[in-house]
């Protein structure tokens, strides 16, 4: 046990300083020595953990991580500020800015602190019961409220600030009445795409770690209610990587899920917007694709009557949610044009499409958001989460109300994020953590401005990521031709399809799309032109009437269904010039009855083409040599010949006449 300072600054009588007996157990680390400059300061300190709710007369503990060269120099400082009055208040905070007098200060020297087994020094502060005698060992708060709460490393004596952070005090009133604020946690399980340029798959350390700490804290608090939005091409990542632990997460995520909602969402993330004047197509593939790998990893079919957008989106994008099957939507605030209102809107409301349809939706709390990724240790972000949560819980705490919060794409999830996070959802007198479907059940719509309406809001001007739509036209044509050509499923083609919505993804860059694109359309003109006609083949015909064999190359491993056509002015097809050819050999051959017209050498053009004759695979031009004589040209023949007879038989008897006439 280690004694410290701590001082109460009160509105009547100025400042008064009270010793409290606080009980201390932790450690610092210690960095290698150094000499220091006299008067200076060097060192960090984190949040390791804290009580996320503080009642009457219960204690708030920090939980800390110190590292310093010289303890001894140093001391941690702990203020509690007057609780914040709005919102707006909140955020300063949230930059190391409080205002106000300090309600409590207490510092002790950092080397008087024990060190614990993990590395950490808890400071406890007892906090005063306003229905009791007054404590001078007590902190005594004005109320329940949201208090900043300053963490700093100094010198010893106030001496220079070494490092500090401010977190928060969430004081319970006692007892709690009145509803719980709803929170919905809509937890994506999304890294960037896993699927490269040239097929392969390649999910980074980081983020394997990342998704894998997500699932860990779903399956340690599998009863705090969470919505889950994986996104599909993810899952994939997870459920063919080389790492055993990946996959292992997989088959940890579908026990995870157990009971809770889990929504569907598109193969890949999408600007919404984007997909407009002709790409709608695209949209529903990325959807379809997205569903069915969902289905195929976590062995059920994902919701899908709750859509969230990530990205931007307007009213075109809001009909086409609802043609899909939506019934509500989450998106995020930014996505929304701005409306003017007292405290942070926390009622579900109607947003205006196309037609005059309407979809209930959720706004997603951009400043909610925020504390997701924000460059602080991950326990602080978590609690400075929760602490936010409260904000609006005491903005108006006798009304039903809820909020939404959506990380951002860039979101990786860490243990100790999830663990702070999903503890405090669970153990809080004053929020109600829900799933999304379940936010707009509880929580009514705002009211609109008129009696009896609901409000109603418009999407905002939307950022429209410009997608290569020619070339994403002219890829699906060939992914279309290729489809057709394959009988039974095909995975390889399927591969192809992903690389093609894996290009539309809004976390890539434009080159990186173009890029994706072109080498998707590449690898589906290799596979096209591996089936083809060998060229210049030569064939003789010694009768006029005769049969062709044309031989097609498969060079895909997998069967594939072809059109052969066959063309020439110099030959008829009794059976027909066109053959509908099974190729599941690499080298199929088939016969065409053929007949010629005539004798000599002429061209045989065939062209292989899509089962719908659509598209056209290959060419191929043979070579025909006929030495058969066609009727007429037997005819004239003998015609001649019995000429030359009749002529010579004329002329010989003639000129045996013509001697004996001499003789005479």
């Amino acid at each position: 046990m280690s004694g410290g300072r701590v001082g109460a600054r009160r509105a009547a009588g100025g400042v008064a300083r009270t010793a409290l007996a606080v009980l201390f157990t932790g450690a610092v680390t210690s960095l290698p020595s150094a000499a220091l400059a006299q008067g200076s300061a060097a060192g960090s300190i984190r949040l390791v953990g804290q009580t996320a709710w503080v009642s009457q007369g219960g204690e708030f503990a920090l939980r800390l991580n110190a590292s310093t060269r010289t303890p001894e120099d140093l001391e941690v400082a702990v203020t509690i500020y007057p609780a914040v009055g709005s919102r707006s208040a909140f955020n300063e905070t949230l930059t190391n800015r409080v205002r106000g007098s300090a309600v409590a200060v207490k510092a002790d020297a950092l080397s008087d602190l024990p060190v614990d087994a993990e590395g950490a020094i808890t400071i406890r502060l007892p906090i005063q019961d306003a229905a009791q005698p007054r404590d001078p060992l007590r902190v005594r708060l004005r109320g329940p409220g949201v208090y900043p709460v300053s963490v700093e490393l100094r010198g010893v004596g106030g001496g220079r600030q070494a490092d500090r952070f401010v977190t928060h005090l969430v004081n319970i009133p006692e007892p709690v009445t009145g509803p719980k604020l709803a929170a919905a946690m809509i937890l994506p399980l999304a890294a960037p795409p896993a699927l490269q340029r040239d097929g392969s798959r390649r999910l980074t350390n980081a983020w394997s770690s990342a998704l894998r700490a997500l699932v860990a804290g779903l399956g340690s608090y599998q009863d705090v209610p969470v919505t889950v939005l994986p996104q599909p091409e993810t899952l994939q990542a997870l459920a063919l990587s080389p790492r055993s632990e990946d996959r292992d997460a997989i088959a940890a995520l579908t026990g995870a899920i157990g009971g809770r909602l889990t929504l569907a969402s598109p193969y890949v993330r999408l600007n919404e917007p984007a997909y407009a004047n002709g790409l709608e197509g695209e949209e529903t593939a990325q959807r379809r694709r997205g569903r069915d790998v969902a289905a195929a990893v976590l062995g059920a079919p994902p919701d899908g009557g709750t859509a969230v957008i990530d990205d931007s989106l307007d009213d075109a994008t809001a009909n086409r949610l609802m043609d899909a099957g939506a019934a509500r939507v989450v998106v995020r605030d930014r996505a929304l044009a701005p409306i003017n209102l007292r405290t942070t809107l926390t009622q579900p409301f109607q947003l205006r499409g196309r037609a005059n349809r309407r979809l209930p939706a959720v706004a997603a709390d951009d400043g909610l958001a925020a504390h997701f990724t924000r460059k602080v240790a991950a326990p602080l972000a978590a609690h400075q989460l929760l602490a936010d949560l409260a904000v609006l819980y005491f903005d108006s705490p006798g009304l039903v109300r809820g909020a939404a919060a959506l990380p951002p794409a860039a979101w990786r999830p860490t243990s100790d994020f999830m663990v702070a996070l999903l503890d405090g959802l669970r153990s809080s007198p004053i929020l109600l953590p829900v799933d999304a479907a379940a936010l707009f059940a509880a929580v009514p719509a705002a009211g609109g401005p008129t009696r009896g309406a609901v409000l109603q809001r418009d999407a905002a001007s939307a950022a429209v990521t410009a997608l290569p739509a020619i070339d994403m036209r002219r890829a699906r044509r060939q992914l279309t031709a290729l489809e057709g050509l394959t009988i039974g499923p095909n995975p390889a083609v399927t591969t192809l399809e992903e690389r093609l919505l894996v290009s539309q993804s809004a976390d890539l860059r434009a080159r990186q799309r173009s890029e994706y694109l072109a080498a998707a359309r590449a690898a589906s003109t290799a596979q096209l032109r591996a089936i083809r006609v060998p060229e210049n083949q030569a064939i003789t015909l010694t009768a006029r009437r005769g049969e062709i064999p044309v031989t097609i190359l498969r060079d895909v491993p997998y069967p594939v269904r072809v059109l052969v056509q066959l063309s020439s002015d110099k030959l008829q097809f009794p059976a027909g010039a066109l053959a509908r050819l099974d190729l599941t050999r690499r080298n199929t051959t088939t016969r065409f009855t053929v007949q010629a017209r005539t004798s000599g050498t002429f061209p045989l053009e065939v062209t292989l083409r899509s089962p719908d004759g659509k598209v056209v695979l290959s060419r191929g031009r043979f070579t025909i040599r006929s030495r058969a004589a066609s009727g007429v040209g037997v005819v004239l023949s003998v015609s001649a010949m019995c000429f030359l007879v009749l002529w010579w038989s004329r002329h010989f008897v003639r000129a045996r006449r013509a001697r004996r006439a001499a003789t005479v």
